[in-house]
Formats: C-alpha cells, structure tokens, sequence
C-alpha cells in the first residue's frame, strides 16, 4: 500500500465524473481507491452485463468496471492507460505531484 499525497488525492477525485478514452473507448471515472492507490472506470459502452447476488441470482444489468493502477510499474510516473485516458493538461498536473 502506497501513501498518496493529498493534492494528489485531491486532484484525482475533482477528477471524478471525467469522461475519457482508452484504446478508443470511452470510460468514466466513478472512484478513487486511495488505500490500492487506483482508480475505478466505467465502461461508457452500451454493453452491460448481468449483475448476480450472493446466491447467484441474476439482478440486474451494469456496466463493466476497470480498476487501474495510479502508478507505472516501471517508472516514477502515472500509469500508460491514464496518460491516454486523461488529457495532456491533466496528466502533467499529475505527473508533477507524483
């Protein structure tokens, strides 16, 4: 678990609603995960799927969530699909308070 810097913090979640895409395709962001330092996308899509409960039930039909990480594995920087998904100006706001 890596401690996030509270601007950083700060700034992901005034980010949260942005709509963006990756891979031409396009996401929202939903949710900030401070404590796996990710970030949770919604699938824009028209593509759902069915939702169970605990009992295997069908409930309802969502939307797919991708869960990606803040950081690069490689590097001292912002992850590559949220250097895509973000816009330039965003993603060097954030680079810099990484």
């Amino acid at each position: 678990m890596q401690n996030l810097d509270p601007k950083l913090l700060d700034t992901l979640r005034s980010q949260i609603g942005y709509c963006g895409s990756y891979n031409n395709q396009e996401f929202e962001l939903i949710e900030v995960l401070e404590h796996d330092a990710a970030l949770v996308l919604r699938d824009c899509s028209h593509a759902h799927h069915i939702q169970t409960d605990m009992h295997g039930e069908a409930r309802r039909m969502v939307s797919n969530t991708h869960t990606v990480p803040i950081f690069s594995e490689v590097e001292k920087a912002l992850h590559p699909v949220l250097k895509e998904y973000f816009s330039a100006e965003t993603v060097t706001e954030l680079n810099h308070l990484i």
